[in-house]
């Protein structure tokens, strides 16, 4: 006990036995309030992170900028984006006419939006009607024109144009 002086108050112990009794009893002495609450918080931890992973709900938030590597990324559950395209149809009207005149997405595209525009002097007396709206299906956009006879000869020139995007994995 020569090695032991600064520790005299202590008792001397032996080694304990190996019964089920024992065993429990000296794992009994060691569950602490303290023990217990930091074992759940790390089993809710370590949960919650791989709930989030299995989820798929961590976002780029969470992701530092060129952490992720391509290992990191399963390509076949990335979503493709839709590309966006303008289709577009020019033409001139005589004095006294009407018209109809419809720009269509590609087939299984879906139409964004549309619009009907007058090229050359939009104050002109002649132009009595000149609206637009999304075609019936809504895969196009039509333009409807009247042309009267009104101010001088000549024709006046429309456009319409449809803003489409197609279907992604088409």
């Amino acid at each position: 006990m020569q090695n032991f002086r600064h520790c005299e108050g202590l008792r001397q112990t032996q080694a304990p036995p190996t019964d089920e009794r024992t065993t429990v009893r000296r794992l009994h002495q060691h569950l602490t309030y303290a023990n217990v609450v930091a074992s759940l918080a790390l089993f809710v931890a370590l949960g919650g992170s791989a709930y989030a992973i299995g989820a798929g709900t961590i976002g780029s938030r969470e992701v530092r900028d060129n952490s992720l590597r391509p290992r990191d990324i399963d390509e076949r559950r990335l979503r493709a984006q839709p590309r966006v395209y303008r289709r577009s149809v020019t033409f001139g009207i005589p004095r006294g006419t009407s018209t109809e005149r419809q720009v269509d997405c590609k087939r299984g595209d879906v139409l964004l939006s549309g619009s009907v525009n007058p090229i050359g002097n939009f104050r002109d007396p002649g132009i009595e009607q000149l609206y637009g709206a999304p075609a019936h299906g809504k895969h196009g956009y039509l333009g409807v024109f009247r042309y009267g006879a009104a101010g001088a000869a000549g024709s006046f020139g429309f456009q319409v144009n449809a803003v489409c995007a197609d279907r992604p994995g088409r």
